[in-house]
């Protein structure tokens, strides 16, 4: 597990350093959009002509993703990377994949019984999208984007602490994405030596864990998005943590989340 997360930490960081040495500073950075779907998780990011999708939400929202995408004249996704197969990361899928071009479908390797993650796979094949199974740690580039999606080596009924973590820079900034990791999945990371990140989406909708202040003195994010909803808000020892951290926290509840990484810092907007 080290040895994973020091590659991923290379990766992370030959971005930023050619940055700080003048050769191939981007123009421009990141945008990361969180969509306020409720308690549910679809993050579209976009940098020059470049776009992916984490997560797709619930089975209804994946119309939303497609007016997002729309509204942001996004006609296409390099990729979609699926986290786990719960309903509310992976319902939309299917709306997605028959509304855009997507260039490669990235998701974590299990199976699923749900009528969700069938319609996913119907979809794929329907669609005719790359499948890749994400068994070992890999980084996907495009253009100024760097992703690393990092998955699990744990045996867990729960599909939540089967979920992909993706860590990100786009030569700027980094962005962490915790999925529905709970307690387990958090020490698995941290046993890894989990790097320092800018930005994290908290894991499993703002839920506490145990390990959760351990885990943002690990990461030191100084801007943090919850994906939760306004009939199931985050726990309150969340936001304590976050704000006694100074974390400066945005929860989708309030609406949707924007976060803009340029030369002069990262900005995040409600």
């Amino acid at each position: 597990m080290m040895r994973r997360h020091k590659r991923a930490l290379y990766a992370l960081l030959l971005p930023p350093l050619l940055a700080l040495t003048g050769c191939g500073r981007p123009a421009r950075g990141a945008e990361v959009a969180v969509l306020d779907i409720g308690k549910a998780d679809a993050i579209i990011i976009t940098s020059g002509n470049h776009a992916v999708l984490i997560d797709a939400g619930e089975e209804d929202d994946g119309e939303k993703i497609l007016a997002y995408l729309k509204e942001k004249k996004i006609k296409a996704l390099d990729a979609m990377i699926i986290t786990h197969f719960d309903k509310d990361h992976v319902g939309g899928a299917d709306w997605v994949l028959f509304g855009v071009p997507v260039g490669t479908v990235y998701d974590a390797n299990y199976e699923s019984a749900s009528k969700q993650y069938k319609q996913f796979i119907s979809a794929i094949q329907a669609a005719d999208v790359p499948r890749v199974r994400v068994v070992r740690e890999m980084t996907l580039s495009f253009g100024n984007l760097a992703l690393t999606l990092m998955p699990t080596a744990l045996v867990s009924e729960d599909e939540n602490d089967l979920s992909l973590v993706v860590s990100m820079s786009d030569g700027r900034h980094t962005f962490l994405f915790m999925a529905d990791a709970t307690e387990p999945r958090i020490a698995e990371l941290l046993s890894g030596g989990i790097l320092p990140h800018d930005f994290v989406k908290m894991p499993h909708h703002g839920r506490y864990e145990k390990n959760l202040p351990a885990f943002l003195d690990a990461v030191r994010p100084r801007v943090a998005a919850i994906t939760d909803g306004k009939e199931k808000t985050a726990d309150d020892e969340t936001l304590k943590a976050l704000a006694s951290r100074g974390v400066e926290t945005y929860a989708t509840r309030n609406g949707r989340i924007l976060l803009n990484s340029d030369r002069k810092g990262l900005h995040a907007r409600q």
